[in-house]
Parts: structure tokens; sequence; C-alpha cells
């Protein structure tokens, strides 16, 4: 917007209504908090968009979802997204929504396809259709890869946890990715501190799991959750993806665990939790979304539901399967 010289500097809402007349049937007021309401907290590129459309920008129809995604300021958009294996239709339509610092709970029967949607989020397959974005930016599904989604900043902690029990902590922090010196050999000693640290500062972690140099096969099936975990901390995950994580824990560990969920929304991280523990997820989770049959089939944000509520949703939708 042009500056008059000598004038006071115009506030950020009097710009807007300069450049594009408020409505006549709104009070001014209402209209600035709808105005900041929707730009507060968009990056640079996100705010050119909201004022391109101010400006009345008519985008195709095709770009419609992105502006909207932005606004919204969601971090991952994925729409349509199908995956067959033979004649087998494992994901016939799946539709994902999550905001920065959200954690979405995904609720479903076995064999509703949530294993087969998580390994096509974490790149480890590629899907057959669909579309996928992330912080805005389209994802060509068919370069998609495991490191190219780490190199977005989605990190996957699998059901199994992907650690290798006969190696220290510190060779599975940073495996495939270790702090390479000037001479490119790994530096050992900086990837050991740097476990130190994420062990003990990060996650409190105590007894064998202060020391870097352990075999994981000493830690408990909580902290090895929490190592696969503090790993996509550790790496700047943007969203992190938890493929049933309380399985066969106590409940001391359990409750460990949905701390550190809590920890990472905390942190401004997005989580994608998978769970068949309805109240386990109930603690954590601003919205749950529900597969059946491959397909996304709902979702009700959590202000708007109850465990129970969440089990008869499931046991309706078994019921409708099994019919």
């Amino acid at each position: 917007f042009p500056k008059t010289a000598g004038a006071e500097p115009l506030s950020f809402q009097r710009r807007l209504c300069l450049s594009n007349p408020c409505p006549q049937s709104l009070p001014a007021q209402i209209v600035f908090e709808r105005i900041r309401f929707k730009v507060e907290g968009l990056s640079h590129g996100g705010r050119e968009m909201f004022f391109q459309r101010l400006r009345g920008g008519t985008p195709a129809d095709a770009g419609r979802q992105s502006d909207m995604d932005t606004l919204m300021g969601m971090l991952l958009s994925v729409r349509g997204i199908r995956k067959s294996f033979g004649a087998v239709a494992a994901l016939r339509h799946a539709d994902l929504d999550m905001a920065e610092g959200e954690v979405v709970a995904l609720l479903g029967d076995n064999g509703a396809g949530k294993s087969t949607f998580v390994r096509l989020l974490s790149g480890a397959g590629r899907p057959d259709g669909g579309t996928f974005r992330f912080g805005g930016n389209p994802v060509d599904l068919a370069k998609y890869s495991v490191r190219k989604a780490r190199d977005m900043g989605i990190e996957t902690v699998h059901q199994d946890r992907c650690l290798c029990e006969g190696q220290s902590l510190w060779r599975n922090m940073f495996v495939g990715r270790h702090v390479r010196t000037r001479w490119g050999f790994i530096d050992i000693a900086a990837e050991r501190e740097a476990t130190r640290v994420m062990l003990g500062e990060w996650l409190g972690l105590g007894g064998a799991g202060l020391d870097p140099d352990a075999d994981v096969r000493v830690l408990s099936g909580g902290e090895r959750q929490a190592l696969a975990i503090g790993r996509a901390m550790y790496f700047g995950a943007r969203l992190v993806i938890l493929d049933e994580p309380t399985t066969a824990l106590s409940l001391k560990e359990v409750n460990r665990v949905l701390e550190f969920i809590q920890a990472l929304r905390d942190k401004g991280r997005s989580v994608l939790l998978v769970s068949h523990h309805v109240h386990q997820a109930y603690d954590v989770a601003d919205r749950f979304l529900f597969m059946d049959k491959g397909r996304t089939v709902g979702e009700v944000r959590r202000e708007g539901t109850s465990p129970a509520d969440l089990t008869e949703r499931l046991l309706s939708l078994a019921e409708r399967r099994g019919a």
C-alpha cells in the first residue's frame, strides 16, 4: 500500500478498507475483526494470496482449495487418496485436513484402511490417485518418498517403532541421518551429546535412558516409544504420525506417551494419532476422524463428543460393515 509523505502510518485495518471498501451492511468493527481473524498467523505468501482475493482475484477451481487451506491455517490437506493392491481396494477415498499444532485421532476398526493411509502419508507407499498439499504447497505424489516426507517435516513412528535393539541409543537416533564432520566422518561425540540432551532434558528419561551408549534392548516399551518420538522432535518435524503408540505398554508408560503428545502440541507440532483406545485418544485429541472400508466417513471435534459417543460411533460402523 502506498504511503503519503509526512502522514501518520495507516493502521493495517484502515489500509485494508481503503483498498477494499467495507460492506455497508456490517459495522466496521465486525469487518475488522473478521479480517484480523483471517490474516493473523499467515505466512507472507498466505497474506499475499489473501490480498489477491480481496482485490477481486478469481482463481480457477483447482486453486480455490489452496486459498482456503491457507486462510484456515491448514498444515496438511489430503483429498481423495486411493490405493489398491491388485483387485483389493485398501483405500477408496481418504480425506484429511490438519492445522498447525492440532492433534487428530484416526479411529476405525481393523481393516478400515488406517495403516495403509499412514504408509502413504509417511511416503512408504505411493497412492494411485488423489491430491496432497503440505504447508500450502502441492506435493508430487509420483516422486513422494520417506526421504521427501522427512525433508518436508513429516516424521512417522510406526507401530514397531523401527528401532535396532542391538544398537546404541545414539545410533538409533541418527540412523540414516548422521551428523558429519568437515571431513565427512560421523561425528560420534556430537551425536552422543545430542542424544543425551534429548533423552534427559527433553523427555526426562531416567536410568538407562540417560546413557546414549546403552542398547535399545535395555529400555522398557515406554522408553522405546519415547526414543522414537524424541527422534521425530529432534529433526524438527512439523507433523508427527503415531501409529498405535500405546500398544503393549503399562498404564504408567501410556500416561507418559500421552504427555509426549501434549508436549508436541505445546511446541506447535501437529500429531496424527492412530489408535484403537478411545479413552486415550480422547485425552489428547482435538478432533476425531473415522475410517471404514477404506474411506474417511466422518469427523467430530472433542467438545462435541465423549468417549461413550466415540465408542458408539465405532460400534455403529462395525455393525454396518457386518450387515
